[in-house]
């Protein structure tokens, strides 16, 4: 597989070669990529690859290789360990800021030799980890976090479970935002313009969110307890159902003629948000 990209001044027409699948990786000879997951850019000229690729010693590892700020690419982060925790490996969703990724591995705490607990990572630094305290509700531990991404400025968001039993299953669902993970969307939360809370089951949150480049703005779709699987979706933004036409985005409900809605039109589901 040959990976292209944009290059020179001409982006719609020139494009060449980043790195190519079985080849040692440019300007890191020691890693081959053996499998090109994941792209994202960060808006600076700098793009990112996940990648699982052979290391030296007969290894399979995880990284990010790209450029951060539109130089020489090379290898911007592997997996790594702290005190207590190793990476095992990576899921391959991945954000990418000006300054690092922030990405979700599978760890082993290295103290009891619990393995495949899930986590959230920005650099370094754990953002969130399978079986450790939740931080915004006392006698809450993580249950997973996934599909992780970052502000240009480096702050992290996800979507993770939580649970009231350490190591048990996922009992709420929400979208998290900030080093700490705090809940932006979680089960039982109010939403401006919609008449019942957050469902507080697995499906809460989509994976179809979307923060803007500094997360001024945030979009997701977003399941409440209407009692009903045919209108219980809704679209929001920035804490409250967004319209169209003066009519909210919910599953249902009328598209109005007003953007481009036909007689007795109705919205059904929605997909791959933006903002």
């Amino acid at each position: 597989i040959v990976i292209l990209a944009a290059a020179g001044l001409a982006h719609a027409q020139v494009a060449s070669v980043l790195f190519i699948e079985d080849q040692p990786l440019p300007e890191a000879p020691d890693y081959t990529a053996a499998t090109i997951n994941n792209p994202d850019v960060n808006g600076s000229e700098g793009w990112c690859y996940t990648v699982t690729a052979s290391a030296p010693g007969g290894l399979t590892i995880s990284l990010a290789y790209g450029t951060l700020m539109g130089g020489t690419p090379g290898v911007i982060r592997t997996e790594t360990s702290t005190e207590d925790y190793r990476q095992d490996s990576w899921e391959s969703f991945f954000g990418m800021a000006d300054a690092d990724v922030c990405y979700s591995p599978s760890c082993t705490r290295l103290s009891d030799g619990e393995s495949s607990l899930d986590s959230v990572w920005f650099g370094d630094a754990i953002v969130a980890m399978e079986e450790e305290p939740y931080p915004h509700q006392d006698g809450w531990w993580w249950r997973f976090g996934s599909r992780p991404g970052v502000t240009r400025d480096g702050v992290p968001y996800f979507v993770g479970g939580i649970t009231d039993t350490q190591g048990g299953s996922t009992q709420v669902r929400g979208l998290f935002y900030g080093p700490d993970g705090a809940p932006a969307i979680i089960g039982g939360m109010a939403i401006a313009g919609l008449p019942d809370p957050v469902s507080t089951n697995t499906s809460a949150v989509s994976f179809d969110f979307r923060f803007s480049a500094y997360g001024t703005h945030v979009i997701a779709e977003v399941e409440t307890d209407t009692g009903d699987s045919g209108t219980n979706n809704h679209v929001v933004m920035d804490g409250a159902v967004l319209m169209a036409g003066g009519l909210p985005l919910s599953e249902a409900g009328e598209v109005p003629a007003s953007v481009g809605g036909l007689a007795g039109e109705s919205w059904d589901n929605w997909d791959y948000l933006g903002v």
